[in-house]
């Protein structure tokens, strides 16, 4: 707009207008949050010298009024924004109709009210009937003294008796089925009567005469020219706000094609909202930034943690008049370091564009991607219609072809059972936020998982479950016990001790013929911080594999752990033995050992792992039993 700007002190002319009657066209949703933004376009306004004000009615009452912003078009200035909330009076149409439900309502109740007094009156009459056949039956068939008790029977009496039982029973029951009827059509009645006899939050004394509305005034100043003939003139206003109630959440289809290493990934997104504005055929974008907390400030130390002797408060001394006081025990105290949230700011940014991988002729293309400083938006790209009924709608972001490396797992210790892992690497541009993910293995739908974050380049590994093609037998464990009283194999002081070797056998099958697998298999050995306690590795040996602190611990170019690294007194003592063992790790920290095998189609391998625990005979080991 060209800014014009001319004081007066004539009345600003107002414009009201109804947001509802201008739709929303662009949408950018978070996580936890929207951002909304509306163009009221053509609005005439009088071009005359002074000030405009353009009210709208009816934003969401779920804005936050702070982050209201208003740009626009035409041959005006804005001159002010006020956002503020209003009570309006109800209009007369609305008034009206409440008046008319009450009316209905009250002759709704009272017909039923009639309907209830038939309905009594016919279970009156029903129970009287009920009660007129029993008693007439008990008068017939009881005698009036103990003389006609014990007079002989009347010729033809049983025929006359049975002939009465069958009606009195027919009649009896055919009023009692009608009674019942009658009783159930009175407990419906009464719940649909206590329905309506409270009037709504709509009627009565207590409803509302006004309604809560947001209202947005724009102030402008109109540019006059003295020249111009038209009496009024024409603006565009784009109005963005942020709204509440409103978020998005990342989901999953992940397809593995075992015979050609392959995968593709549906990202998808559920969008809901519940801001009380349908978003109808809007440009949709989706963005993984957060809203910062404490105004994006990062946090910072501000006081010390010092340590100090604790010396605890000497004990009161002991009187005749009660009982001793416990001495207090130490109170341990700490200062934690405060927890660094990310703070992220929404960030603008050159749009690059992506072609997915083609799924097909009827395949939606793939959402372009902004990716900002600390946050990345993907712009759907055809109109989406989310409206504002809080349930969840699916929406696609992209489709991706990607590789996969599948691998197999076994522990067999815990589960003699080979598990099929997948490792994708994240070769595309978006950011996999985390989420539910539905797997499926050679179009069959195979687990219900959940993906964690990726960022892109980085790597996905997930199970696909198990794989019956791979078999694993943990045979039993074969002991051999033996003590010795001299330096010897295990230990090289004299002393009188027990050794126990220990050998595990584990076998593994590919039973396709058609594929190599690869599988990791991990077994466990004991550990030991105990000077007294010698745990040996005997195959593989220690000196010809590769030792690690823990997976997170380093190694040099060797893929061994660096010299002195392995205590002299440890509790996993080295033999030298060669060649070494290829593709075998041993974590020192848990004490497993882990094999990378390839199995060739139809292979069947063993492979043994020994070792031999050296304790004193007098000492008494927990956890030999193979718990840990």
């Amino acid at each position: 707009m060209s800014a014009t700007a001319s004081a007066t002190s004539t009345a600003p002319h107002t414009v009201t207008v109804d947001a509802a009657k201008y739709p929303i066209n662009k949408v950018t949703v978070y996580q936890d949050r929207a951002e909304v933004k509306r163009t009221l376009a053509a609005l005439a306004l009088p071009r005359r010298q002074g000030a405009c004000v353009v009210r709208v009615r009816g934003i969401s009452d779920a804005v936050d009024s702070d982050s209201i912003r208003v740009d626009g078009r035409g041959d005006a200035v804005i001159v002010d924004v006020v956002a503020k909330e209003v009570y309006e009076s109800l209009d007369d149409a609305v008034l009206s109709a409440r008046a008319q439900a009450t009316k209905d309502r009250k002759a709704k109740l009272a017909e039923i009210d009639r309907q209830l007094e038939d309905l009594r009156l016919d279970q009156a009459l029903l129970t009287d009937q009920a009660q007129v056949i029993t008693n007439y039956a008990k008068a017939v068939t009881s005698p009036t003294s103990a003389k006609d008790a014990s007079a002989q029977p009347l010729q033809g009496a049983d025929v006359f008796f049975g002939s009465f039982v069958g009606q009195y029973a027919n009649a009896l029951a055919e009023i009692k089925r009608k009674l019942l009827t009658t009783e159930r059509d009175i407990k419906a009645k009464n719940r649909e009567r206590d329905a309506l006899a409270e009037p709504s939050d709509a009627e009565g004394i207590y409803a509302p005469t006004s309604s809560r509305i947001q209202v947005v005034e724009v102030t402008l100043e109109t540019k006059v020219t003295g020249d111009s003939k038209d009496e009024t003139l024409e603006v565009d206003l784009d109005i963005t706000y942020i709204v509440h109630r409103a978020s998005w959440t990342p989901l999953y289809d992940l397809r593995v094609f075992s015979q050609s290493d392959s995968t593709k990934l549906t990202y998808a997104a559920n969008v809901q909202q519940s801001t009380g504005e349908d978003w109808a055929d809007v440009e949709l974008t989706l963005s993984t930034a957060k809203v910062a907390r404490s105004h994006g400030e990062a946090p910072a130390y501000k006081t010390r943690w010092s340590l100090s002797e604790y010396r605890p408060t000497p004990p009161p001394l002991r009187t005749r008049a009660g009982p001793p006081r416990p001495f207090p025990m130490p109170v341990m105290a700490y200062a934690a370091a405060p927890q660094v949230e990310q703070c992220v700011t929404m960030q603008a940014s050159i749009v690059e564009y992506e072609e997915a991988a083609e799924f097909g002729a009827l395949s939606p293309p793939a959402a372009e991607v902004a990716a900002g400083l600390t946050a990345t938006a993907y712009r759907i790209p055809s109109a989406a219609t989310i409206p504002s009924d809080d349930s969840q709608h699916r929406v696609t972001v992209a489709l991706l072809d990607l590789p996969v490396t599948l691998d197999h797992t076994a522990c067999p210790k815990l589960d003699p059972t080979a598990y099929l892992t997948a490792k994708i690497t994240n070769k595309s541009a978006y950011t996999w936020l985390a989420g539910p993910a539905n797997v499926f293995l050679d179009h069959a739908f195979v687990a219900k998982s959940r993906l964690s974050m990726v960022l892109p380049g980085a790597k996905l590994i997930t199970s696909l479950g198990l794989d019956p093609a791979v078999a694993v037998q943990y045979r039993p464990v074969e002991k051999f016990t033996e003590s010795r009283v001299s330096a010897g194999l295990f230990t090289s002081s004299a002393s009188d001790r027990t050794a126990i070797t220990y050998t595990q056998r584990t076998v593994l099958e590919n039973k396709n013929t058609t594929k190599a697998v690869t599988l990791t298999l991990a077994d466990q050995i004991p550990t030991t911080t105990s000077s007294d306690i010698v745990v040996t590795l005997l195959d593989p040996a220690e000196k010809q594999i590769a030792k690690l602190a823990s997976r997170d611990a380093a190694v040099d170019t060797d893929g061994v752990k660096a010299a002195g690294a392995v205590p002299a007194n440890g509790s996993n003592a080295s033999l030298n033995r060669a060649p070494r063992a290829p593709n075998v790790v041993l974590y020192e920290d848990l004490g497993i050992v882990e094999w990378k095998i390839e199995l060739k189609p139809g292979e069947k391998r063993e492979v043994v792992l020994k070792y031999a625990v050296s304790y004193p005979k007098r000492m008494a080991i927990e956890g030999l039993d193979g718990s840990s």
